[in-house]
């Protein structure tokens, strides 16, 4: 399952996302920050994409992953985007467990 997070950009989360180690089960991928020469937007940053594998979908699992999301991305600015196969998800952890129980269950 794949879990794209769009957060705006921070210097601080980005350092503290590189120096994030996931759980077991998870890798996240961290974009490189791009300058652009667009004055209104001076700073690209592509969203984040965390790969969970498969083994994670157990009852327990599910609300560690939810977690763990929650604590890595509360220093963002504003509630990130989170996108789970081209669906925008509430920031809200019930929802979050909602989608990604859902998720889950296509996949299987």
């Amino acid at each position: 399952m794949q879990i794209l997070v769009e957060v705006p950009f921070s210097f601080d989360l980005f350092i503290a996302l590189k120096n994030e180690v996931p759980p077991e089960g998870i890798v996240m991928h961290v974009p490189p920050v791009k300058g652009q020469r667009d004055v209104m937007s001076l700073i690209v940053w592509d969203p984040i994409t965390i790969e969970v594998g498969k083994f994670l979908g157990t009852a327990v699992a599910i609300p560690l992953l939810v977690n763990w999301l929650y604590d890595t991305f509360k220093g963002a600015d504003r509630p990130p985007k989170i996108t789970i196969r081209r669906r925008v998800i509430e920031w809200d952890k019930d929802a979050l467990k909602r989608a990604i129980e859902e998720e889950l269950t296509i996949e299987r």
